[in-house]
């Protein structure tokens, strides 16, 4: 009830700064928010209450704006677990090591084609149908032609063009307030979109192509 009059009357301060404000978490105790951390990251979240190293609670989930959005007013200095919490490929997912053999031999030129897995992902992102898929689905979300917006055109245009490594296995850690959580490692995912000096690079596991439907889904 508190955050839906504050939404209503958010064009006045109503809360003084430095005063304690006192919210629910999601286990209905009554705690101040220096104690709280909104929970905009599940995936992460979980992956944190296994590890054991999260030295907060959760914020009890707030009822939905008009927009569907389940945050918190600003002036209640909630903290959004996605600004504190960061998920990073671990430092060894690169190395030669872990690299798919196929792709390997390849990029050396002792083996005529490419991974299965790699070629058939290069021909879906540099198709025709791939971008006017994506161009469609701009339209029915924008109800405007995608050709307008020239930051959605560039990251299309980076899409077609992001290389693609291929590994044995990938491995992701989080980080809270920039160090590592130990823990928190997994290994379950099939795709991981590395940036890089301003380059994007798709990383994704060889098993994929055995798990084709959960590889687009974790892409998507």
């Amino acid at each position: 009830a508190l955050i839906l009059l504050i939404r209503k009357r958010s064009s006045i301060v109503i809360i003084q700064p430095g005063r304690k404000i006192y919210l629910p978490s999601e286990d209905y105790e009554l705690l101040e928010v220096s104690q709280l951390v909104h929970n905009d990251i599940p995936w992460i979240a979980t992956r944190l209450q296994k590890s054991q190293k999260l030295q907060y609670k959760f914020l009890c989930p707030p009822p939905p704006d008009n927009k569907g959005q389940k945050i918190p007013p600003p002036c209640l200095r909630v903290k959004l677990l996605s600004k504190l919490a960061v998920e990073e490929l671990h430092k060894n997912v690169c190395d030669r090591i872990n690299k798919c053999k196929d792709q390997e031999l390849y990029d050396i030129g002792k083996r005529l084609n490419n991974c299965q897995l790699v070629s058939a992902l290069q021909d879906t992102f540099t198709s025709k149908e791939f971008s006017k898929g994506i161009g469609r689905l701009y339209w029915h979300e924008h109800q405007k032609h995608p050709k307008s917006n020239t930051s959605f055109c560039l990251a299309l245009k980076a899409a077609t063009e992001l290389s693609i490594q291929c590994v044995n296995c990938i491995e992701t850690i989080v980080k809270f307030n920039g160090k590592e959580v130990p823990g928190a490692e997994d290994k379950t995912h099939l795709c991981h979109l590395k940036v890089e000096a301003g380059n994007l690079t798709l990383i994704v596991a060889h098993k994929a192509q055995h798990s084709e439907d959960l590889f687009w889904e974790q892409l998507a």
